[in-house]
């Protein structure tokens, strides 16, 4: 006969729910235990250890005589910034010694913090060589790239090819090494990745721009400045990224105003820098216009443009741009319906502007914007008023005809004037 035995199995769901709790209630009790130690132990515990010589043969036996306590204690407290080498030695080749899985945990939780310490990179060494797969819960890919950077004086260095090759964004890569957010670890990797390849489409197509920006705001002043120099000067006005530029403009200045932060670039790259700002600019200026035809006519004027502002109403709202040439300025409206107005620059400076200046900076009044059409050809001996055009249809081509002339400066040429 055959008998049917059911299969049984048993799951403690109880007695894991509260291995659970009792995990959560004393998960800080460890880290207090060695911190009460480091006070009261460890003092003593280092007067040993400096007085050890450097002999494997001595310091074997003096690890084994040493609690585990004592070793978590040891490897718990790294760096050791004010004990001399010989005796931060001794203490990695105890710890060594005594290895444990716990060891090379904490090993790897005082890494993230202090990424070039040579004590931790051998500890780590070690523990790469030595541990299994399941060591810090590594996935086999991650568990070769860290192995094979701590076969190396500089772990950094692979490390930081690996993030800059890799086919996942940067944050994927640092979480499957296991690496902390905003540690010094991954402080160290984004900059080493961004320093030596910020420039590159792979970067920049991999990682979107905002997140790019964001870890730039973290970098120091020089660090920054190495990783935007080497973005502008391998990049030109046609393949830069907006939110780059603009977060270059808030950090250092923007050199439309005053240059000297800029002088680690050459003149030529300012003066493309600057252009593509007062594009940006334009484009914000033009963009309730449905079809965009004036930013699309006024772009092909930027390389030309010496100076452009926008002033504003106190809502923030953009009311008037002006455009500063060689020896005339354009000045257009947000609105529609309106003319542009061209002006002689020195008596715009010295007419016009001085009656919509204002405290605030660059605001206007609406009820202002009258100041800005102002037709006298000459006011207080000043050659003010050249021509107006109003948006018509084909008024890109009269325009263009304009500016041929102007900018040759023959303000004699003009058609009959229109209404704006």
């Amino acid at each position: 006969m055959t008998t049917n035995i059911r299969s049984y199995t048993f799951s403690p769901i109880a007695l894991r729910k509260k291995r659970q709790q009792l995990e959560m209630a004393y998960q800080n009790s460890d880290g207090a235990l060695l911190k009460s130690l480091s006070i009261s132990e460890l003092p003593l515990l280092l007067e040993k250890i400096r007085a050890l010589p450097t002999d494997y043969q001595t310091l074997e036996p003096f690890a084994q005589s040493l609690s585990s306590l004592e070793i978590r204690l040891l490897a718990s407290m790294f760096p050791y910034a004010d004990e001399q080498d010989t005796t931060i030695q001794n203490i990695t080749n105890i710890i060594i010694t005594r290895y444990t899985r716990e060891i090379g945990r904490m090993s790897w939780r005082a890494f993230q913090q202090h990424c070039n310490h040579p004590s931790l990179i051998q500890l780590l060494k070690h523990a790469f060589e030595h541990e299994t797969k399941s060591f810090l819960g590594l996935d086999s890919l991650a568990r070769t790239q860290l192995q094979a950077a701590f076969q190396t004086k500089e772990p950094l260095v692979p490390l930081a090819y690996f993030l800059t090759h890799s086919n996942q964004k940067a944050q994927t890569t640092l979480r499957r090494w296991m690496i902390q957010d905003s540690s010094a670890l991954q402080h160290r990797l984004i900059y080493q990745m961004l320093s030596q390849s910020i420039h590159q489409n792979t970067i920049l197509d991999r990682e979107d721009e905002s997140t790019i920006v964001d870890y730039l705001e973290t970098f120091s002043p020089t660090e920054y400045q190495e990783c935007i120099e080497k973005y502008l000067v391998q990049r030109d006005i046609t393949t830069f990224h907006r939110p780059l530029l603009q977060q270059a403009a808030e950090k250092l200045g923007d050199p439309r105003s005053d240059e000297k932060p800029w002088e680690f670039l050459l003149p030529d790259k300012v003066l493309e820098i600057k252009k593509y700002l007062n594009r940006i600019q334009m484009m914000d200026f033009f963009g309730e216009d449905h079809n965009s035809e004036r930013f699309c006519y006024w772009e092909n004027h930027v390389q030309d443009i010496k100076k452009l502002i926008v002033y504003e109403n106190y809502h923030k709202k953009p009311l008037v741009l002006i455009m500063y040439f060689d020896q005339f300025v354009v000045v257009e409206f947000s609105n529609t319906g309106h003319a542009a107005h061209f002006y002689h620059k020195n008596g715009f400076e010295q007419i016009i502007v001085p009656k919509i200046r204002s405290s605030r900076g660059h605001k206007i009044k609406t009820t202002n914007l009258f100041l800005l059409k102002d037709k006298r050809p000459v006011a207080k001996r000043k050659q003010l008023y050249i021509n107006s055009l109003a948006h018509m249809s084909s008024w890109q081509e009269r325009c263009m005809e304009y500016m041929s002339h102007y900018q040759q400066e023959n303000w004699t040429f003009t058609h009959t004037n229109e209404n704006g």
